[in-house]
């Protein structure tokens, strides 16, 4: 049952979709790249037991699945954003460049479980679409995007290593940048 106040005021033929981590992987997936099981088998065999990569780790897990096709394509999406994305293996070059929607991938220069290098710089190369466009954040981890913790909940302690030195700037450069980007 959908919200009356949200008559009339929602496109649902037309839809952003906003990821982090694996919702990034998500985002991708639903704009077009495919599952690359192949990729995958490849990276996993000559790369998991020496590589920096922390994501990959999480990636090889998709080998647990059936081998089969996996079209999660949603004509629906029209853009994405991709924030810290993990799946340089999971699609690889051949499956990046079947997004042909707009995408903005964001990453961190300080994310350790997924590289910016290898998780999105080089897959942004991958992009085929011309409207594409990638956006840094300095001194960014993986979590920085992410709603700030709030200091006087319980809870997990709010480590700087982790969420990055300014995640209360991260976090409204992103709403400022996704509003702009998907308008």
């Amino acid at each position: 049952q959908s919200d009356p106040s949200f008559a009339n005021r929602l496109d649902l033929q037309n839809v952003g979709v906003i990821g982090q981590s694996f919702g990034g992987y998500t985002a991708l997936a639903l704009a077009g790249a495919p599952l690359n099981f192949e990729q995958l088998q490849q990276d996993c065999a000559e790369q998991l037991e020496t590589t920096l990569n922390l994501s990959l780790l999480l990636q090889c897990q998709a080998l647990r699945l059936p081998l089969q096709n996996y079209d999660l394509k949603d004509e629906r999406v029209q853009a994405i954003i991709a924030i810290n994305p993990i799946g340089s293996s999971l699609f690889g070059a051949e499956s990046y460049a079947q997004v042909q929607v707009p995408v903005l991938m964001v990453a961190g220069s300080a994310d350790t479980v997924s590289p910016a290098l290898l998780e999105q710089i080089q897959p942004f190369e991958w992009l085929s679409t011309s409207n594409r466009y990638l956006m840094m954040i300095e001194g960014g981890t993986h979590f920085s995007a992410l709603e700030p913790p709030d200091p006087s909940a319980e809870g997990l302690p709010s480590f700087p290593e982790l969420i990055g030195p300014a995640p209360h700037l991260a976090r409204g450069y992103m709403e400022f940048f996704s509003a702009a980007f998907l308008k």
